[in-house]
């Protein structure tokens, strides 16, 4: 059999191999919060970092604001990759006083920094004027996701400090019982928030393609 006719047989099987493979080894990164807490408007020096639980609740008539900040490390991603993906993953598990289905839970990114472990309404962080994302509360409990792409490019591209993420009702509650969310943090031990992140596909695929290319116009 010709060298460069069995070259490209192999080739082509490596690159399916290759293109079969890739969606289910995607480098998606998992992170968990290095941080995790809520603010609390009615108690504005207490620390809330070793709770179990987050909360979010709209200011209403009062100073009932609950404002939830998660903060992650995503320094081992190399500078400057293209992330075409990332989502922010956090459990809602409980509500009291007035059901939240479909009020939107707002997600900016957190403008300077905070701890979990000396945080408090007093001392909270700044945020950006800019919605990351809005997400309604949905019937029934489990997973919420918001879409955080943008945000994390910019950690890695440099262009913006990674500080982490507020989770906010920002819809005006002009009546009692305002709506309380409550999420798992990472100190509850299960059920933790995560960052997915999928960075740009592995170039091999491509380079195989360049390889068959080139065969191609030398048979």
């Amino acid at each position: 059999m010709n060298a460069w006719k069995l070259w490209g047989q192999l080739s082509a099987g490596l690159l399916i191999a290759a293109v079969c493979v890739l969606p289910a080894t995607a480098d998606e990164l998992i992170f968990y919060p290095t941080d995790d807490t809520f603010v609390d408007e009615w108690a504005p020096n207490n620390v809330w970092g070793a709770s179990s639980g987050l909360r979010v609740r709209n200011t209403g008539n009062g100073p009932w604001e609950c404002d939830s900040l998660v903060k992650f490390d995503v320094t081992s991603i190399p500078p400057g990759t293209p992330i075409p993906s990332a989502t922010l993953h956090l459990y809602y598990f409980a509500w009291q006083d007035s059901n939240p289905a479909g009020r939107p839970l707002r997600c900016r990114r957190v403008t300077s920094d905070w701890d979990e472990e000396t945080v408090t309404w007093n001392t909270r962080p700044g945020w950006s004027s800019v919605i990351t994302d809005a997400v309604p509360v949905p019937g029934s409990y489990g997973w919420m996701e918001w879409d955080v792409t943008e945000d994390v490019q910019a950690f890695v591209d440099g262009t913006a400090t990674d500080y982490g993420w507020v989770i906010r009702d920002e819809t005006y509650w002009g009546g009692a019982d305002i709506p309380f969310m409550r999420f798992y943090s990472k100190e509850y031990g299960e059920f933790t928030p995560y960052l997915e992140v999928v960075p740009e596909p592995s170039t091999l695929a491509l380079l195989l393609l360049g390889s068959l290319a080139v065969l191609s116009r030398r048979r």
